[in-house]
């Protein structure tokens, strides 16, 4: 219900007189660029796109959810003008978005109505129109501007549930200053989601009271279509692994290196192995897992020497470097309690436990291919981890530096349901 001081226009709130006034200006926008010189339709292209996405994403997203006039003829007509601006029929839009937030039952997917139909006559009309008017910047300019706006809303549908369904990630939040003011708190995705028919600009009062908001998967630093940029964030993980592993072999043959290098871990495992929260000062019976220490085994060499009495199992994804491992072991005489095991190693991928067995730690290379951040997400019946990371990377945990001439750092990560070290006594 409106409070006392809401004008009769608006059904719940005076600011979302905002949202009116940046739909009409989209309007007006995308009139204006009609007359762009044809040197510069790539512009009005990406203008085009831009708007739409901003706009079907803020304005027109509210206004499915929680109309905002009082009047329902005065809603209808808005809904008209989205339609218009946004090329995308709001009547069937609404069903669906509606669906969406219901579960995705497939067996319940809303199709096209005998109403609906009225919504695509008029865009095709229109359409029609710019084409006999001026083919040519249908072609260059609005036809992929419009399609660009579609393609980001697309992207940021994923981002914000992670390409799943809403049963899988009810959605995935981003707390910016910046994005949720040009947003109209959009970046409030998950909150939106329990609470659907919270007014926009209600949403930021809504984080405290989300028991769910200390759990690093359902939050990002990313707005949610940069997120969906994770195809190209993984060839660059992958190169990057690569180049640590070139970087890796220049450390493998005895020498200053080396020993700088292994130096330097060691008083970071020994700062950290300490802590009370591991009991790691004495290594009696503890089984420490190392993801891809295979081809230079700088952890196995000292936590070998750190923890004379735990058992140490290496999984690396190379059979070559299982074979170098073999050499520098067997050399500094800890191969006996070294078992080497070749497989690749998910977080999220059963068999990748089952091959290195029930373990009391475990350890991740700053090379690891895959989503760094959900290594620290870990489950209560999850070992502790220790994560070289980069060295500004410290994710909100304890840990320290391994190397500034390295860029490195170890974090130390405990499993959900554990005190934090910072805050424990």
């Amino acid at each position: 219900m409106p409070d006392a001081h809401t004008p009769r226009l608006f059904r719940y709130a005076a600011v979302d007189a905002v949202l009116v006034g940046a739909a009409v200006a989209q309007a007006a926008l995308l009139v204006a660029l009609w007359w762009m010189p044809p040197a510069l339709h790539w512009l009005g292209a990406l203008c085009i796109g831009a708007t739409v996405w901003w706009n079907a994403n803020t304005i027109a997203h509210n206004h499915l959810h929680r109309p905002l006039f009082s009047n329902a003829s005065a809603n209808r007509a808005f809904s008209w003008l989205l339609t218009v601006s946004t090329s995308i029929p709001q009547s069937l839009w609404r069903r669906r978005h509606l669906w969406h937030h219901a579960g995705e039952d497939p067996a319940r997917k809303p199709s096209m109505r005998t109403s609906d139909w009225l919504e695509w006559v008029v865009l095709l009309a229109l359409w029609s129109t710019l084409w006999v008017l001026d083919r040519s910047r249908v072609l260059w300019m609005v036809a992929p501007g419009f399609g660009l706006g579609l393609l980001l809303c697309e992207l940021q549908g994923r981002g914000e549930h992670a390409g799943l369904s809403v049963q899988q990630e009810p959605g995935i939040s981003t707390y910016g200053r910046l994005y949720n003011l040009l947003w109209c708190n959009d970046g409030y995705h998950r909150e939106h989601h329990t609470h659907p028919g919270v007014h926009w600009s209600q949403l930021p009062s809504l984080r405290s009271a989300s028991p769910e908001r200390t759990r690093p998967r359902w939050h990002s630093p990313l707005p949610p279509v940069l997120r969906s940029a994770n195809a190209l964030s993984r060839v660059g993980n992958r190169a990057l692994a690569h180049g640590l592993v070139l970087l890796e072999k220049l450390a493998v043959r005895p020498g200053p290196l080396q020993r700088f290098v292994l130096s330097r871990h060691a008083r970071a495992f020994q700062s950290l192995l300490q802590r009370p929260e591991l009991a790691f000062g004495s290594g009696l019976g503890r089984r420490i897992g190392i993801v891809g220490g295979g081809l230079f085994p700088r952890t196995a060499l000292v936590l070998g020497q750190l923890l004379p009495d735990a058992h140490l199992v290496i999984l690396d994804a190379q059979a070559a470097h299982l074979r170098q491992a073999t050499q520098s072991l067997r050399h500094a005489g800890l191969l006996a309690r070294v078992e080497l095991r070749l497989g690749h190693f998910d977080s999220q991928d059963p068999s990748s436990w089952t091959a290195l067995g029930a373990l009391d730690l475990l350890v991740i290379p700053l090379g690891l291919v895959g989503d760094r951040r959900a290594l620290y997400d870990l489950a209560p019946d999850s070992p502790p981890r220790l994560i070289h990371d980069w060295i500004f990377s410290s994710h909100d945990t304890t840990g320290c530096v391994i190397s500034w001439l390295l860029l490195k750092r170890l974090n130390l990560v405990l499993p959900n349901g554990l005190p934090r070290p910072q805050d424990a006594a």
